[in-house]
């Protein structure tokens, strides 16, 4: 929590610091969802961690093979404020209509990770 300090001229927030190494990993939460092919895909997870910020690598597989990758950098997270991800380019009209894995990975500022996966449906 924050302690506020005021003077006559200023007002300061002091955020009290954590001590110690961080060993706690984010946490992780894909939503499962549905795409068209030959359309840009929209993928969407909850991700938070202890420190407030995290990286996030977003996996569309199909039979353990990679079809697209979105990754962020370092950005500040909050589990009430779910991050929403695209594929940048239009899914591929070659792709079988099927059931992929969606996979979110988040590793933080000092590389403990956790991943979440959920079904995602091509058509």
């Amino acid at each position: 929590g924050g302690m506020t300090a005021t003077s006559p001229m200023w007002m300061f927030q002091g955020i009290a610091a954590r001590v110690g190494p961080d060993r706690e990993r984010p946490r992780v939460r894909a939503y499962a969802g549905a795409a068209t092919r030959g359309r840009k895909a929209l993928f969407v997870a909850r991700v938070s961690d202890n420190r407030g910020e995290a990286r996030m690598r977003v996996d569309l597989l199909y039979r353990n093979q990679l079809v697209t990758r979105a990754m962020t950098l370092l950005k500040p997270v909050r589990w009430s404020i779910r991050q929403r991800f695209d594929s940048r380019a239009p899914l591929p009209r070659t792709l079988a209509p099927a059931a992929y894995r969606l996979c979110v990975t988040a590793w933080d500022r000092t590389g403990n990770q956790a991943r979440d996966c959920a079904r995602y449906l091509v058509h």
